[in-house]
């Protein structure tokens, strides 16, 4: 059995509701049995549909408080404490030494958690664990060469060292899809790791992606957020669209009142262009259906916060054929660079540095699509929630 804990479930909103219909295909097709958990505020119709039970009461990254000096330290504690508290209550009586306890989305906090309750079990139920994490921690700083981090490692540490205690080490595995990420988790914390795809779902197949009619030039797509560019998007478009008028942008987002925002704030800036705002939360066929039907999708995301850091975003537009413009020196850039997804780089955080690796992918947009249809079979193949499964050995 596969408990898979999807502690950041609430709505359709997020990669986590199709990454988690990804798991359940997958393992129903690898005759895996599962149960899903989800947070205690999930839609009652996804809880419904996917036959979960809505258990947890924090989502990933929650804060507890401000104080930067022991903010890290109170969340390590409270969500830890809570996170425990909830697997022994719910995972507990349920619970089998064969079994494997998948936490989709992990860090230092859940790491903590799983090495309080497994104390808490007797020997011979103790379960199999493995921790998906996605990014450093928050508050880790990672150099502009990615070869140096720097941070608190004693968080890891502590939890690792508590799971080599009770001697459950070796059945705790971490999975990361990147593997500066894992190197470091692994000195810190002792634990085992391996490194992996992503589990991004696919709701249309390659040869369907590949011929939906192209209704937008530029797009922005994702959560609207600062660390992917919130504050430079609007100011992009203007810009773009002052030195190359003509294109159709399209913008994602977080809420209706921020559309009328976006609007007023561009004709501010002399913006008399086109442009497609999609606002609030849409469902996940919703947002494919819109990255198939962009030529170029433009990533402005901040480099610092994306050193060691996957993005579920490109992975979709891979999956889908659909060029990105990324940062240079992260994850996202690593699969450009390596022509595992196909876009152009931009090599600083500026509003130029972006315009110019957009207009260059621009010039080049035939030949780009074309490699970014040859990669979507593939990317598929490698970043699935079957291929993530696979490591439950």
């Amino acid at each position: 059995m596969i408990h898979f804990i999807q502690h950041g479930l609430v709505d359709r909103h997020s990669h986590f509701f199709g990454e988690t219909l990804g798991y359940l295909e997958a393992s129903k097709k690898m005759n895996l049995p599962i149960q899903v958990w989800t947070h205690t505020k999930c839609e009652p119709e996804i809880v419904s549909k996917l036959n979960a039970q809505a258990i947890f009461p924090h989502i990933p990254d929650a804060l507890f408080e401000s104080d930067p000096l022991s903010s890290e330290l109170t969340s390590y504690l409270i969500f830890g404490g809570a996170f425990a508290s909830t697997l022994a209550k719910f995972l507990s009586p349920v619970v089998k030494s064969d079994d494997w306890v998948f936490i989709a989305y992990a860090s230092q906090n859940e790491a903590y958690a799983v090495a309080i309750w497994l104390q808490s079990l007797p020997t011979g139920q103790r379960p199999r664990v493995i921790l998906f994490c996605h990014r450093p921690e928050l508050i880790w700083k990672i150099d502009s060469r990615r070869d140096k981090v720097s941070g608190n490692a004693s968080f890891w540490r502590f939890a690792g060292q508590l799971l080599t205690r009770i001697g459950v080490q070796d059945r705790v595995k971490i999975l990361a899809p990147d593997p500066r990420l894992l190197q470091f988790i692994a000195w810190a914390s002792g634990l085992k790791t391996q490194k992996t795809g992503l589990a991004s779902p696919y709701f249309l197949p390659v040869s369907e992606a590949l011929t939906q009619k192209k209704q937008f030039d530029i797009g922005f797509m994702g959560e609207f957020r600062p660390e992917r560019g919130r504050d430079l998007m609007l100011t992009l478009i203007a810009d773009i669209d002052k030195k190359r008028p003509g294109f159709e942008f399209l913008l994602q987002v977080h809420h209706a009142h921020q559309k009328d925002e976006a609007i007023s704030a561009l004709r501010e800036m002399g913006f008399n262009g086109r442009v497609t705002i999609l606002p609030g939360k849409v469902d996940p066929e919703v947002f494919v259906k819109h990255i198939t039907q962009t030529r170029l999708m433009v990533l402005p995301y901040f480099p610092d916060r994306y050193r060691l850091r996957s993005s579920g975003v490109l992975s979709e537009c891979t999956a889908y054929g659909t060029p990105c413009v990324v940062p240079a020196q992260t994850w996202l850039s690593d699969q450009v660079e390596t022509g595992a997804a196909a876009g152009t780089v931009f090599e600083k955080w500026t509003l130029e540095s972006i315009a110019q690796a957009t207009f260059e992918a621009i010039d080049q947009i035939e030949p780009l699509t074309h490699q970014a249809a040859l990669k979507a079979a593939d990317w598929r193949e490698k970043n699935c929630a079957r291929d993530v499964l696979k490591h439950l050995n």
